[in-house]
C-alpha cells in the first residue's frame, strides 16, 4: 500500500503558497508554483520562503499524537492556517 501524500494551499494577500509531500518522502514549499524550500520527514519539519513583497512565510509540518501530520502556516509572525491531515 502506497503512503498517502498531502497538499495544502493558502493565499496570502494575492500570493499562492503550497506545501506538498509525505511523512517519509519529505516536504516542499512552493510560492506561486516555484519550489523555494525542501525538507525531509517528521516528527517536525520547517519550511521557509519569501513572498514577492519580501516578507517571510513559514510552514511547519508536525506529527500529531495519532501519527497523522499537521500543517501550520505563518506570515508576519502570525499563525493563520492549521490543517490536521
Amino acid at each position: 500500500m502506497a503512503e498517502e501524500s498531502y497538499e495544502h494551499t493558502v493565499v496570502i494577500d494575492t500570493t499562492t503558497v503550497t506545501v506538498t509531500g509525505s511523512p517519509s518522502g519529505g516536504w516542499s514549499l512552493s510560492v506561486e508554483g516555484e519550489v523555494v524550500d525542501r525538507a525531509a520527514g517528521l516528527p517536525e519539519t520547517s519550511l521557509r520562503g519569501a513572498l514577492p513583497d519580501g516578507s517571510e512565510v513559514l510552514a511547519r509540518v508536525t506529527q500529531t499524537e495519532s501519527g497523522s501530520p499537521r500543517m501550520t502556516f505563518s506570515h508576519a509572525d502570525h499563525q493563520f492556517a492549521v490543517f490536521n491531515l
